[in-house]
């Protein structure tokens, strides 16, 4: 049997509920009519989950010995919950993702690429650290769930929605994906720069007669063996 000693270093904490956060992406459409900070909305977002596994089976049977075998896959929708405040722009937000996926006035349907977005979800450890993120990709409001109102209480109002989308996938890298994506592009632009800083004695006129260098020598430094 393990000491108790044993048990306590294997165990020194365990993952919390609450230490989660919850980011969104809009699509571009979306981010232009709506006219609130999509940053904003993981402060207010107190519920979120992270997938499950769910595969769909069927008998097979050999030498009278049934099993069952997986012969497909399925998800769970993603259910959030945001708690809306004074200006009640959580709900304006949903409301203008649904506009935008079908106008009210001409009840045109719009591409579907036009509407769709990428949602982080994020579990924290106690310091702060990221430990496990899951990206849903292509996801839309499905179901908008109706809030009520009443008199006979003084409760937050809260609104839940869930989302459809193609698939999800863990993240290697728990880091903030515009954080990625900005480190991606300073560093392909820098890889840019750093070729065309390769000598060019032509654009560089290092050749050229001027003023310090009368005979047109290469400066000092420069190998010309090349």
């Amino acid at each position: 049997m393990k000491s108790i000693e044993t048990f306590k270093k294997q165990i020194k904490s365990f993952a919390k509920t609450s230490l989660m956060e919850v980011e969104i992406y809009p699509p571009d459409k979306l981010a232009e009519i709506h006219s609130f900070d999509f940053e904003e909305y993981k402060f207010t977002c107190e519920a979120s989950q992270l997938p499950g596994f769910i595969f769909k089976s069927e008998n097979r049977s050999i030498g009278g010995l049934v099993s069952e075998m997986p012969v497909g896959f399925e998800h769970e929708r993603l259910q959030l919950t945001f708690l809306c405040r004074g200006r009640m722009q959580e709900r304006q937000m949903f409301d203008d993702w649904f506009m935008l996926i079908q106008d009210k006035d001409t009840l045109r349907l719009e591409y579907y690429d036009n509407y769709v977005a990428d949602i982080i979800v994020k579990s924290y450890d106690p310091t702060g650290v990221p430990t496990y993120c899951v990206k849903y990709i292509s996801c839309y409001p499905h179901i908008l769930t109706s809030q009520n109102l009443t008199w006979a209480e003084d409760n937050i109002l809260r609104i839940t929605v869930d989302f459809a989308y193609e698939k999800w996938v863990p993240l290697d890298n728990c880091r903030d994906e515009k954080i990625n994506e900005m480190n991606q592009k300073n560093k392909s632009e820098n890889d840019k720069n750093n070729r065309d800083r390769e000598y060019n004695p032509v654009q560089d006129n290092k050749f050229k007669k001027t003023k310090d260098n009368l005979q047109g020598e290469p400066p000092v430094g420069f190998d010309n063996r090349s």
